[in-house]
């Protein structure tokens, strides 16, 4: 019965989190959360991995898929997260600075210098780059 109650509170949790893939209003508990981060998460790992084995197979159609995978899974765990922080009493907006982060790293990746010479990682990039 217990197991009844958990598969039942689960399959829930992850259809009220893609019904409401669209809605950034409301509240979500912090159980609620954790189940649909998680499950998700477990969720994409799994369809990427078979995405990625697909793209061997069938190319481009293959990697379709791991995009439209990949868009499902951050706009409803963007959209779960923002009524999460809606239930803590926060912007939803605080969820910009996970894109903000990203973008950081990615511009001070490209303007970091190289160090000259070898180091512990290996030989200078342009040398390996011909």
């Amino acid at each position: 019965m217990k197991e009844k109650i958990i598969n039942s509170y689960v399959f829930n949790v992850m259809q009220h989190g893609y019904k409401n893939i669209f809605c950034y209003t409301g509240r979500e508990s912090q159980v609620a959360f954790r189940s649909f981060v998680l499950i998700n998460s477990l969720l994409f790992l799994v369809a990427i991995i078979l995405g990625a084995l697909l793209s061997n197979v069938i190319g481009f159609l293959g990697e379709m898929v791991c995009i439209v995978i990949l868009a499902g899974y951050f706009l409803s765990t963007l959209s779960f997260n923002v009524r999460r922080l809606h239930d803590a009493g926060y912007s939803g907006m605080l969820c910009l600075l996970y894109l903000g982060a990203v973008l950081i790293v990615w511009i001070v990746s490209a303007y970091l210098p190289s160090t000259p010479g070898p180091n512990q990682y290996g030989e200078e990039a342009n040398k390996i780059i011909k």
